[in-house]
């Protein structure tokens, strides 16, 4: 496959004071060309093909995801329904 891969992020620690002397910070109002929000890598092709395998398996599994969370609930209600409420002060020393 030939992916195009995008230029690494540069990160500096600028913390612990081996970088050289720091430079004072431009404020955002003076840059015109300022964008608010997170950068988002595109891939110049378009859309990438996903794992038809993946997808398949997936597709496979979300209802029997979904089974098991209606019975894991179901449980929880019964055990819940199950406790004794403590009403009025009343429970002659039965606790949980």
């Amino acid at each position: 496959m030939n992916l195009p891969v995008p230029d690494p992020i540069l990160l500096t620690n600028s913390h612990d004071g081996l970088d050289g002397p720091t430079y004072k910070k431009r404020r955002l109002d003076e840059c015109e060309e300022a964008f608010q929000g997170t950068k988002v890598f595109v891939m110049p092709n378009g859309m990438l093909k996903s794992n038809q395998q993946l997808v398949d398996i997936i597709e496979k599994v979300k209802p029997e995801i979904r089974l098991l969370i209606e019975k894991c609930n179901t449980v929880k209600m019964w055990v819940q329904l199950l406790i004794p409420r403590i009403e009025d002060g009343n429970n002659f020393g039965v606790s949980i």
